[in-house]
């Protein structure tokens, strides 16, 4: 299309912007397996053991407030020994593999691919509680992604809102088994820019 295009419909740009940025994440968490269960290259001297393992990992399910378990949104997590991928697709989101481009999507299926989340960056760890911090995100929620981790044994883990606002249940889907060694947040952003294009 045309720059013309993009720029007499404000609504369409934005929605390039935010497509452009969700391509650019999901490229991160396309690699971050690569290295998934590789150990830090340079250990931290205050490194500490924790319990966030490293790996694939998909979402079984949410639960808000008590409620009934949700799984309508796709979730795929990749952790690594310093950095992080997270992808969330709708359930509901229409099938576009036919398009060519953006330019063969209706306005609601670009409205759909829209919703859709991805975020990447380091993470660092508090005891049980891990925060994950955002370097790239797709959809800004501006809270702060902290989480107790609950490990299930075989492959699972839970991971608790500070506040039980949600709880959610995950898999293992390739895990290595090892846990996260927290590195320094210098390194882990390194990582990241050496990743975006």
């Amino acid at each position: 299309m045309p720059s013309w295009f993009w720029s007499s419909r404000p609504d369409l740009h934005v929605t390039r912007v935010r497509l452009r940025a969700l391509s650019l994440a999901l490229r991160v968490i396309t690699v971050l397996p690569l290295g998934a269960c590789s150990p830090p290259a340079s250990p931290h001297p205050s490194v500490a053991a924790v319990t966030v393992p490293t790996g694939a990992w998909q979402r079984d399910w949410i639960r808000r407030h008590g409620g009934a378990p949700d799984a309508r949104v796709t979730v795929r997590y990749v952790q690594t020994p310093s950095v992080f991928g997270d992808l969330r697709i709708p359930g509901d989101r229409p099938d576009v593999a036919l398009a060519a481009s953006l330019t063969e999507l209706t306005d609601d299926q670009l409205a759909a691919l829209a919703r859709q989340n991805g975020f990447a960056g380091f993470t660092t760890v508090d005891g049980a509680n891990a925060t994950w911090h955002h370097e790239i995100d797709f959809q800004p929620a501006g809270d702060a992604d902290i989480g107790r981790i609950e490990p299930a044994g075989d492959g699972r883990m839970f991971e608790h809102a500070l506040d039980d606002s949600y709880v959610e249940s995950w898999s293992g889907s390739g895990t290595c088994g090892k846990t996260v060694t927290e590195a320094p947040a210098r390194e882990s952003r390194r990582t990241i820019e050496r990743l975006a294009p």
